[in-house]
């Protein structure tokens, strides 16, 4: 009985990683096959360390707390001080019988109106100092997995600075600071303040009035709060001065 030849297994195609480009990445600390095409680095092992799971997080850097502070202080007094004048203006005059002719609806009306203005005033600047503008958050989703050449950096002890933000296509922008990948979807809209030192998504600017970030949308963030305070403001004014003139004329009796 004949026995029939075996034939060897052929050898399966082992898959090509797939390249992927990171173009704010430090070249220095790129592979050595890391192929450099018009500024960008291509190889699949810039972005993606293997295992960083063990890997520690450098603190996270800090605010310039007395900046932050300062300007806080200028906000919180100014905001205080136009709401102690409008109602000083409102119960020394329009609410005083001897110096407004204002019948007793229309100072019914600007009592409470006043009142209502300076609390919504008071509201938003609380929202505004201790609300959460968007900070980018470190979670494991958000911090992982780390780019190569931050997880080199790490496990030899060497510290981020001089490190440039590291941009992946799928994962969008790793902030070197803060260590937290900014998503494709918010990345181009999320900034790291430089006075408070974190990531904020849907930045528009650092206010040095109130000492925050001011970012979010329409609906979101501390953005609706400052529009609020700001429009609140001008209404008050106009309240109080519409009112000044109806309480010296005729119009304002009953």
């Amino acid at each position: 009985m004949s026995l029939l030849p075996v034939p060897a297994p052929q050898p399966q195609p082992q898959p090509q990683p797939q390249p992927v480009l990171v173009t704010d990445v430090e070249l220095a600390d790129a592979p050595a096959d890391a192929v450099p095409i018009q500024g960008v680095a291509v190889s699949p092992l810039v972005v993606c360390a293997p295992a960083d799971e063990d890997l520690e997080l450098p603190p996270l850097p800090r605010p310039r707390v007395a900046a932050r502070r300062a300007e806080a202080w200028c906000g919180i007094r100014t905001v205080l001080a136009i709401i102690g004048a409008i109602l000083a203006i409102t119960h020394g005059v329009l609410l005083n019988g001897t110096a407004s002719r204002l019948g007793p609806v229309l100072r019914s009306v600007v009592f409470w109106l006043v009142h209502a203005e300076a609390l919504v005033a008071l509201v938003c600047l609380e929202r505004i100092l201790r609300g959460d503008a968007g900070v980018v958050r470190r979670t494991p989703a958000s911090t992982k997995p780390l780019p190569a050449a931050v997880a080199d950096r790490i496990r030899s002890g060497r510290s981020l600075d001089g490190l440039r933000n590291v941009t992946d296509p799928r994962r969008g922008s790793f902030c070197v600071r803060c260590c937290v990948w900014r998503p494709v979807a918010i990345s181009r809209r999320c900034h790291h303040c430089r006075i408070c030192n974190r990531c904020v998504r849907d930045f528009d600017h650092h206010c040095g009035f109130y000492g925050r970030c001011i970012a979010g949308t329409r609906t979101s963030g501390n953005v609706p709060y400052f529009i609020t305070i700001a429009a609140v403001g001008q209404v008050a004014f106009f309240t109080v001065l519409v009112f000044l003139v109806l309480s010296q004329t005729r119009w304002g009796g009953t």
